[in-house]
């Protein structure tokens, strides 16, 4: 981000504009690749769910 020189917002408006689009596109693509995810993540979520064993009693 630059230094404000002064107090002119002509001057410091288009860096900040484009630091904060290449934030918001980089959310985009981010939360993209997580809905491309989502059915891989559910297919290891579902096969890593296993029956727990039975439970025996132990004797004291």
């Amino acid at each position: 981000m630059p230094q404000n020189i002064g107090s002119s917002p002509v001057a410091t408006n288009p860096c900040y504009s484009s630091v904060f689009n290449m934030l918001g596109w980089g959310s985009m693509a981010g939360g993209i690749v997580l809905l491309l995810l989502v059915p891989r993540l559910r297919l290891l979520i579902a096969s890593k769910i296993t029956p727990p064993p039975a439970a025996t009693a132990i004797p004291v």
